[in-house]
């Protein structure tokens, strides 16, 4: 049986023994809705894109490593908003996102901090960030 992304990064979250917490119902929703009417992704489901206003970065050299530039604040992981519509991941540092995807098996996600500053949209292609520069990323 194949596991959601959502469970696929809990299970990689409980390996490494990080932190998380699992938001579903009305804060998930809300904090969702926010981050997309925000900044406006052009595709929530499929392959996860921001495009406009968007730097981007190709992902097979910076997947693992692009998150250990972020600031140390709590972030939000989610996903496909068709497949898993409204789950949310809280974790301690967003710093943590890399080495947390490099422990499971590759998806697409959407990644957000505690104060909406940015929105990064990661899929099979590139990296896309939004309302953050990362210095010395390339």
């Amino acid at each position: 049986m194949n596991m959601s992304n959502t469970e696929e990064f809990i299970k990689s979250c409980r390996e490494l023994n990080i932190e998380y917490k699992l938001v579903e119902s009305s804060p998930a929703h809300d904090y969702i809705e926010r981050v997309l009417a925000k900044f406006k992704p052009r595709k929530i489901s499929g392959h996860l894109a921001i495009d406009h206003s968007s730097r981007s970065i190709p992902v097979n050299q910076h997947e693992f490593s692009y998150s250990n530039k972020l600031p140390n604040t709590h972030g939000y992981v989610f996903f496909d908003q068709t497949t898993e519509k409204y789950k949310l991941i809280e974790i301690p540092d967003t710093r943590l996102v890399c080495k947390i995807i490099e422990n499971s098996f590759g998806m697409e996600y959407f990644l957000s901090d505690r104060e909406m500053t940015y929105l990064i949209a990661v899929n099979w292609y590139v990296i896309e960030f939004s309302g953050v520069d990362l210095p010395d990323i390339e």
